[in-house]
């Protein structure tokens, strides 16, 4: 039976991105966030160049390392991704991605500027909805998580 190599996937892809963001705002190296999450420096480079996809302790310990909580990029990563459909259906619709995102259920997600410690916010269907992400530390405070996440 042989092996097959796993392709990186668009929402692996969207992660990345958002991955990417954190890091350089935090003004962090990739060698000093690998060191941060314990990962190995060249398999750090591996995944974050989406040349090979992460595991998800991979995943968990980078996130973390960045001080966010890995509910959060996942969030962030799939709203980015409905608006992507969302903007290319309506690119189909509308002729143009100019006159897509000019529609009025197409609105710019910036309420708050960031998304819970620094991600950037991306555009989103007016219809996802408005919520924030409480400042905690993962896992340490089930109550607030669930108190900010449960309108989701």
């Amino acid at each position: 039976m042989g092996s097959r190599s796993l392709a990186v996937t668009q929402i692996d892809r969207c992660v990345l991105v958002l991955l990417e963001s954190a890091r350089t705002g935090a003004g962090l190296s990739v060698r000093a966030l690998a060191e941060r999450a314990g990962v190995a420096r060249t398999r750090a480079n591996d995944v974050l160049r989406g040349d090979r996809p992460m595991t998800l302790g991979e995943f968990v310990a980078i996130v973390r390392a960045l001080g966010l909580a890995p509910v959060e990029v996942l969030r962030e990563a799939e709203a980015q991704l409905i608006t992507e459909a969302r903007v290319s259906n309506l690119i189909e619709e509308e002729g143009s991605e100019e006159a897509a995102r000019s529609r009025p259920d197409v609105v710019p997600m910036r309420r708050r500027g960031t998304l819970g410690r620094g991600l950037p916010l991306v555009d989103a269907p007016a219809d996802l909805g408005e919520w924030d992400v409480a400042a905690h530390d993962p896992g340490t405070n089930p109550e607030a998580e669930t108190e900010a996440f449960g309108a989701l």
